[in-house]
């Protein structure tokens, strides 16, 4: 495979899936293929992602996927358009890892994901940290679950509540997720 720069794949039950940076292009974009020995790849006819928004500038690199839920997840990196010299990071999301919609309202500062991480240090240190790493990954998941859920105007409460209880009735959090991104 020729122009194919920074990969990111992933193993599906069918095979592997990879998403790159072409830099055989003038405007480096970010594009699919497949394979099913991880060897013999088959490009998908166009890019999944291209300069398209205010903030990028000629280029997009460096694409991170994770598949979560059924939702593919792109975290990906453009120049600024806003400062010459600084790049940023994007974020796009896709139901099939083709067809990505990408968030302009993500910010261009991580300032929101560091306030998010405050809460968990501060859990950590009123309680006086946990005493194995069990207890720290529950309290991880348990914040994580708490701070999604509120970012979504969701009960907590509630869905923890079904989820115990195995009733399964409102929606998943990554359901949830889907929506919010649907409505913009």
């Amino acid at each position: 495979m020729k122009n194919v720069y920074a990969p990111s794949i992933l193993k599906t039950a069918d095979g592997y899936r990879m998403w790159y940076t072409d830099v055989g292009v003038d405007r480096w974009v970010i594009p699919h293929a497949h394979s099913t020995d991880g060897k013999s790849w088959r490009m998908s006819p166009r890019p999944c992602l291209q300069v398209d928004q205010k903030w990028e500038r000629q280029r997009l690199f460096y694409p991170a996927v994770l598949r979560i839920d059924g939702v593919y997840l792109m975290w990906y990196g453009s120049y600024w358009t806003a400062r010459r010299q600084t790049t940023a990071i994007g974020f796009a999301v896709s139901a099939d890892g083709l067809t990505v919609l990408s968030e302009p309202s993500v910010p261009l500062h991580n300032n929101a994901s560091e306030l998010g991480a405050r809460v968990s240090a501060r859990r950590r240190d009123v309680s006086l940290h946990s005493r194995s790493e069990r207890g720290v990954r529950a309290m991880d998941i348990f914040t994580t679950i708490v701070q999604t859920s509120k970012k979504l105007g969701l009960s907590a409460f509630a869905y923890l509540r079904d989820r115990m209880s195995g009733s399964l009735q409102p929606f998943s959090l990554a359901q949830a997720i889907q929506q919010a991104a649907a409505s913009g």
